[in-house]
This record gives C-alpha cells, sequence and structure tokens, in this order.
C-alpha cells in the first residue's frame, strides 16, 4: 500500500492535470493506492503534498496550482534516455534526466559497513522500494556515508535509469531484496570525516542531532529525503581528495585528534551508529475541554489550503458517540510552525491570535467538537445551527443502538428551545453537550442527582 505522496504521483501522473487534494485521495482509494487513515483522507493528501512543498521547495515532485489543489511539477526539458536492459527482477522507473550538470542534484545516501564493498566495487546502488526511486535521475550525484565509520567513503554520479538487479548485497538486516538498481560512475573515494565537516555542512541544521540527517527516509535518501547543496558536496569531495587512501589523523576521525577536536567539541550528541533520533516532541494528550479552551482562544488555526469544514449533523452524532463508548477516534496533527502562512479560525470560533497552532489532519474531529459544545451560531454545512444532546436512556442501556446515543436539535426549534429548560432535560434524561464547556457539567450532574433523589 503507497504512502500519500507516492499514491499522488500515480494518481497526477495518470490524470495529466491538476487535481484538488479530495480527488487525488478519491482516486488513490478507488484503485487500492491508498488505505485512508482517519475520516479525511482529502485534508490529510493535502497536508501531505503541502508540507512536501515546503520541505523541498522545486526539489518537490508537486506544485500547489489554487487552494488544495496540486499538480506534478514539469520535468526539465531535454531527451529521457532509454536504460540500458538488465536481466531478472521487476523494472521500476526508468530513464531520467540528461546528464546536464545544471538540472542534476546531489544526494546523500547511507549504506552499512558490509554493503558499502558492493557499492564502490561494482558501481552500482539499490533500494528495496519502488518509492525510493522516485527522486534520484540518471545525471544527479550521490555521496554515501558508511553508517558505524563516521565516514563519508565516496561520491558518485547515477549513469542509468533504475533497472533490475545485478548485483547480490550481503547485508540482508535491511531487507534481503532489492530489486530496483542504477549504475554509479566513480567521482571521487576516500574518507572524509563527517566530526571535521559537521559545523560547515549547512544541511546539518542541528549540530546535536546530526544522527537525524544520516538516516534513511521513506522516500529513500538521507538528509530527510531533501537535496544537498553544490557547497555542502564540494566540502565532502574536498576531504575526499585529501585522504583518498584512508582517514586523515588516523582513527576514523578521532575526537582526540587534535585535528578533529577543535571542530568536535561543541558536540554534545552523537549516536552515528543507533542512529536515534534526538529531541522528537513527545505526543501531547488533551482533554477535550482544553481543546475547545484553545480554539476558543485564537490558539488553533485550519491552513487556507485545505477544504473547509464539511462535516453533516449525523458525522459530529458518530463521532460523539464514538467518545461516549469509549471508541477510538485518532489522533490531531499540528504544525507549531512560525511561517506567515494563511489560515482562518475553526469553522465557528473567534478571531486568530499570533502565532496559533495550525491543524494539518483532523481539522473536521476538531471542528466537530467545538461545535458540540461550543454551539455557535453558525450553520452546518447541511443545514442550520444545530445544538447536540446525549439520551442517557440510550447511553445506560446496553441493548440500546449506539446510534441513539446523540441527538441533535434545529436551534430555535420546539424541541430545542423546550430542552433549555433544566427541568425538561432531567424530566427528558437529556444531557447538553454545551455543558461540558468549562466543566459546567460537575452542577449539572450535582443538580440531576438531586433531582433523582428526588
Amino acid at each position: 500500500m503507497a504512502g500519500y505522496k507516492d499514491a499522488a504521483i500515480d494518481v497526477l501522473s495518470e490524470a495529466g492535470v491538476a487535481l484538488g487534494s479530495e480527488e487525488i485521495a478519491r482516486r488513490a482509494i478507488d484503485r487500492g493506492l491508498l488505505k485512508p487513515r482517519g475520516a479525511t483522507p482529502g485534508a490529510s493528501m493535502g497536508a501531505a503534498l503541502y508540507l512536501d512543498i515546503k520541505k523541498l521547495g522545486e526539489g518537490s515532485r508537486f506544485v500547489q496550482t489554487g487552494p488544495a489543489t496540486f499538480g506534478l511539477r514539469r520535468p526539465e526539458p531535454g531527451p529521457r534516455p532509454a536504460p540500458r536492459p538488465k536481466p531478472g527482477g521487476p523494472v521500476g522507473p526508468s530513464g531520467g534526466r540528461s546528464p546536464d550538470p545544471a538540472a542534476a542534484r546531489n544526494w546523500l545516501w547511507s549504506t552499512t559497513s558490509r554493503n558499502w564493498p558492493v557499492v564502490k566495487g561494482k558501481n552500482v546502488w539499490a533500494v528495496n522500494q519502488r518509492r525510493k526511486t522516485k527522486l534520484v535521475s540518471r545525471g544527479d550525484r550521490m555521496a554515501f556515508y558508511v553508517k558505524g565509520s563516521n565516514q563519508f567513503q565516496g561520491v558518485f554520479e547515477v549513469a542509468s535509469g533504475w533497472h533490475g538487479p545485478t548485483a547480490s548485497w550481503p547485508d540482508t538486516t535491511v531487507g534481503s531484496e532489492f530489486p530496483y538498481e542504477i549504475d554509479l560512475r566513480p567521482v571521487q573515494l576516500g574518507h572524509a570525516s563527517l566530526q571535521r565537516l559537521v559545523g560547515k555542512l549547512e544541511f546539518i541544521e542541528s549540530k546535536k542531532s546530526a544522527g537525524i540527517y544520516l538516516r534513511g527516509s521513506v522516500s529513500g535518501p538521507s538528509n530527510l529525503g531533501k537535496p544537498v547543496s553544490d557547497g555542502d558536496l564540494e566540502l565532502i569531495l574536498g576531504e575526499l581528495r585529501a585522504a583518498p587512501e584512508g582517514p586523515r589523523g588516523g582513527g576514523g576521525g578521532d575526537p582526540q585528534d587534535p585535528v578533529t577536536a577543535k571542530e568536535f567539541a561543541p558536540v554534545e550528541s552523537w549516536d552515528f551508529i543507533g542512529e536515534r533520533i534526538h529531541d522528537l516532541p513527545a505526543p501531547k494528550l488533551k482533554d477535550i475541554s482544553s481543546i475547545i479552551g484553545d480554539i476558543k482562544g485564537g490558539d488553533v488555526a485550519i491552513p487556507v489550503f485545505q477544504r473547509g469544514y464539511t462535516w453533516k449533523r449525523t458525522q459530529i452524532e458518530e463521532l460523539w458517540e464514538s467518545i461516549f463508548q469509549g471508541f477510538f477516534v485518532g489522533s490531531i496533527l499540528t504544525w507549531g510552525s512560525r511561517e506567515q502562512l494563511a489560515t482562518d479560525p475553526v469553522h465557528g470560533a473567534p478571531a486568530l491570535r499570533d502565532q496559533a497552532e495550525m491543524v494539518l489532519d483532523g481539522q473536521q474531529r476538531m471542528t466537530s467538537l467545538y461545535y458540540a459544545v461550543a454551539a455557535p451560531d453558525e450553520p452546518l454545512p447541511d443545514n442550520r445551527p444545530m445544538r447536540f444532546f446525549v439520551d442517557l436512556k440510550a447511553l445506560l442501556n446496553p441493548r440500546a443502538s449506539a446510534s441513539d446515543i446523540v441527538f441533535s436539535e434545529m436551534t430555535g426549534g420546539p424541541k430545542e428551545s423546550a430542552y433549555r429548560d433544566e427541568a425538561a432535560q432531567f424530566a427528558e434524561k437529556v444531557f447538553p453537550l454545551t455543558k461540558l464547556h468549562d466543566r459546567d457539567y460537575l452542577l449539572w450532574l450535582s443538580k440531576f442527582m438531586e433531582y433523582l433523589k428526588g
């Protein structure tokens, strides 16, 4: 099953035109390319493509052509030479750009010490998944970091398109089959100490967490799947040329080496062998009242590249019924960026504060939580303003249908007006969800218990 970006590439390639994120997700699901995760796959698709564009810029395969609308970036002009055929195995995406230095990009890849001799001995590289072939094309340059050595040990030019396998790879810890292979042309072999270079390499933005930039990514290359600059590649090449036979200063860049000690000293934490990711934020656990408070306070924003709020009253009811039954309703993905992006408040919420947290996935659920509790005087997409209630009799009756637990009434309608009176709520055993706001439910429950005793 493909991820969002891989599925989008296949859908957009077939369509030949830009499509809305909702349509991309729908076609991907219909074709079996994507398994929907959460209730809003279109919003998740839009967020994935938008963030890819923000992260990679012109290196992204995607372009945004309008609100929540995306297409594929046009390839550079020029012939796409056919790959040299190779025997055996499935053939992945072939060809690529002609080796035009102005169009070529630089990539960083990590390999194990057991597989590195195959790379430099046979001048090939291989990957185990088709999605990892998407970024690299003929004419690009690849720098290889050998895990456990603290060394970059070679730079190569990509000499072919992707083809079937010809080499045997001894290290099976990363997967026993590598069906997608490309030919390489050596540019420079040697030993470039990471410890010497870490303070100079621009792509390692966090010097304390250098290991994260050396890990492979879901899209293949290291450095979070992003190209490295010509300047960084030249720094690596310079070190390789200076030490073609072995590490300078001995010891593989030992931090006690006086040549490297000064540059290595500021780095407090290294974990290149285990390649542990440092400093990733822990998930936040928030109760519903905190989420409602954040939205009401203007601290939750919806990026304009997402579709608007679309859920119907029945979908809101089903979400709350799942909550009352203790079912998992998914996580919410937010982005605390300082970038100035166009955003809107949650449907029915007050104006935003500066630097509000942006919701990338979960807008429909978060808005539904807020709408049912805050009861803004805003119509739902399919109806007039609604108020939501819990039928306590259905909630406490194990034989009742789950679909009877939460119901809604039109604001200002006869039933909704009647249920504004607490006496009517107690008599009908109906709990208004608006009482969850600011913990009003505690007082309501106290009064309800007195009513039941009564």
